[in-house]
């Protein structure tokens, strides 16, 4: 198997242990310091690899930053490490299927789109790329390939909601949820069709369903224990203006005999930072808080990455006054 790894203890000068970090294959049986090394360049690269199901090619993700990567192709068998995606300012991320790789990426639009390209003439610019699945309204946050679909997970208003994809880019089922239960936990096989994923939502904890191909829809696989009753409590999500006219929206969680007139406790949190998203989840911890009276309010500010790279780069560096505007307005 093929694996990355750092340098051990006085390889390299101290506290540079965690950075230096190099792909090696690994043969069950050898001793790891036989391991051949294949790939590592730069001390400060952040690496990352994916093994196409023949085990032919290996992609090699090459970062030094968050907000582009290079992507290279090592063939197994010639032993040679070519470029696929160089330079460019952009994030690409690559998922291999049996015949096609299909490339996600925020090149040209943030709200990102999905480009296939054969596995037999990868090696195309990529003005010659076919563009499989097209920027939307919303972020389209990652896929995942199951064997005959692509599952796309987008961010609809600051909360993941999934749509599943034929290998020709044609939508085929959108996987029902509440309004603000938010998708995630997705598990899956690339040679499988059937899939896992959870939902959960401030006023329900996660609840794990198994995506049945045969009968082509959800059904619940597991349920873990509510403290609470969800028919007790409002969930809402508000619009408001930053101080640049800018409109950040806002959760709102309370009990339903709550009258909101400026008396009750209240707690607003923010975040606004490293593109992280903050949707609806469960929150045990603030159960006895809201079962008093309490309000909770999450602001999506911006810095934090619910509708895209513009706004993770809108609330960063010398922008970041935008986040804390925000997070008063």
């Amino acid at each position: 198997f093929f694996y990355t790894r750092n340098p051990h203890l006085n390889e390299v000068p101290k506290n540079e242990e965690h950075l230096h970090t190099k792909v090696y294959l690994h043969k069950l049986g050898d001793e790891p310091v036989n391991d051949e090394f294949i790939f590592g360049q730069n001390r400060d690269d952040m690496i990352g690899i994916k093994l196409s199901l023949d085990g032919r090619y290996l992609a090699i993700s090459v970062a030094q930053t968050w907000l582009k990567n290079d992507l290279l192709i090592y063939n197994t068998a010639s032993k040679d490490t070519i470029p696929l995606v160089v330079g460019k300012e952009a994030q690409f991320n690559i998922h291999f299927g049996e015949s096609l790789i299909l490339i996600h990426t925020n090149l040209g639009n943030n709200n990102c789109r999905v480009y296939s390209l054969d596995l037999e003439n990868l090696f195309k610019p990529i003005e010659e790329w076919i563009e499989l699945i097209f920027p939307s309204e919303f972020k389209l946050e990652h896929i995942r390939l199951i064997k005959s679909r692509i599952i796309g997970v987008y961010l609809e208003n600051a909360v993941s909601r999934a749509k599943i994809f034929d290998f020709s880019g044609k939508l085929t089922q959108v996987v029902e949820a509440d309004l603000y239960a938010n998708f995630g936990g997705l598990n899956s096989n690339r040679e499988e069709e059937e899939f896992f994923y959870s939902l959960d939502s401030f006023i329900f904890p996660k609840i794990a369903y198994r995506f049945d191909p045969n009968l082509n829809k959800s059904i619940e696989y597991r349920r873990t224990d509510n403290p609470i009753n969800p028919d007790d409590y409002v969930v809402k999500q508000e619009w408001f203006e930053s101080k640049d006219g800018i409109k950040v929206p806002m959760f709102i969680l309370h009990k339903k005999n709550i009258v909101l007139d400026n008396s009750n406790p209240t707690v607003i949190y923010g975040y606004g930072g490293f593109g992280n998203n903050n949707p609806p989840s469960f929150m045990r911890g603030w159960v006895p808080w809201l079962e008093k009276g309490g309000v909770f309010a999450v602001a999506n500010i911006r810095g934090g990455g619910e509708f895209g790279e513009e706004w993770h780069r809108a609330g960063i560096r010398d922008k970041k006054q935008n986040s804390f505007d925000d997070f008063i307005a």
